[in-house]
């Protein structure tokens, strides 16, 4: 499959004699990834509304069932997996513009997440939200690192300071590593294939769990670009894999920390 024109001319001009002369400004990569973010159809995307099917492994649980999300680019999102024994809600919100979140396990029992887990990995299952939340952030910060082979293909790698913790604040020197994402487009058809991030014990933030998200088999609903297939790996391992069956945008649900 051949590069869209828009990203091919982005690269032509970064890399040509004219740009890096000065005659004409190379893009920076927040430009690229805009660019990306019209390509895929979302620019205008406000929400999304997904359900599907899912299968968790994590130990000796390996259960197949259904799963309901809804992601807005104003920091709501609601994760609902419903399995035989190991259903879960993983619920995030900003309603006065500090992270709040929570969990549900299976009895119905909340848990709260601290705030060194509320900074990345907003809306993981969802790329076009998530990036377009950090587009709309004067925080965040972007790279481009260059292509590279990552899961056996080939990708751009940009990594996404999102620049703001949980409390609203600007972090620190020590926090630094606490705010760092890594976004891997297929070098094909410039689509997100592959965002890492780390999460971190409750008790401790200085140790980093590694967290990778797999998309793939991209469809067109609504106009919309989406990976119909999503899988989680934590440290390595499959954890999770979501089939999206069906999609909404722009419905404009209930976007606050409902409990």
């Amino acid at each position: 499959m051949i590069r869209p024109l828009w990203f091919s001319a982005i690269f032509l001009c970064a890399f040509s004699a004219p740009c890096l002369s000065g005659q004409s400004p190379a893009p920076s990569p927040r430009d690229v990834l805009t660019g990306v973010l019209a390509g895929l159809g979302s620019s205008n995307l406000q929400d999304a509304t997904l359900t599907g099917a899912s299968t968790l492994t994590a130990g000796r649980t390996n259960e197949t069932g259904r799963f309901s999300a809804q992601t807005a680019v104003n920091g709501f999102h609601q994760l609902q997996l419903d399995l035989p024994t190991a259903s879960r809600t993983d619920v995030q919100s900003f309603p006065t513009g500090i992270a709040q979140g929570y969990w549900l396990d299976t009895q119905g029992v909340q848990h709260a997440v601290p705030e060194h887990n509320l900074i990345v990995g907003h809306s993981w299952f969802f790329p076009s939200i998530a990036l377009a939340r950090l587009l709309q952030s004067s925080h965040s910060a972007f790279s481009l690192v260059g292509t590279e082979t990552k899961d056996g293909i080939l990708v751009e790698h940009f990594t996404i300071t999102n620049g703001v913790l949980a409390d609203g604040s600007l972090p620190g020197p020590k926090q630094a590593h606490l705010e760092q994402l890594d976004l891997y487009l297929d070098s094909q058809t410039l689509r997100p294939a592959i965002l890492s991030f780390n999460l971190h014990p409750d008790s401790n933030a200085l140790i980093d769990i590694p967290v990778e998200v797999r998309y793939s088999a991209y469809i067109q609903t609504g106009g919309v670009w989406l990976p119909s297939h999503v899988q989680r790996y934590i440290n390595s391992t499959l954890n999770l894999n979501l089939t999206v069956q069906t999609a909404q945008f722009n419905t404009g649900f209930p976007q606050s920390l409902a409990k």
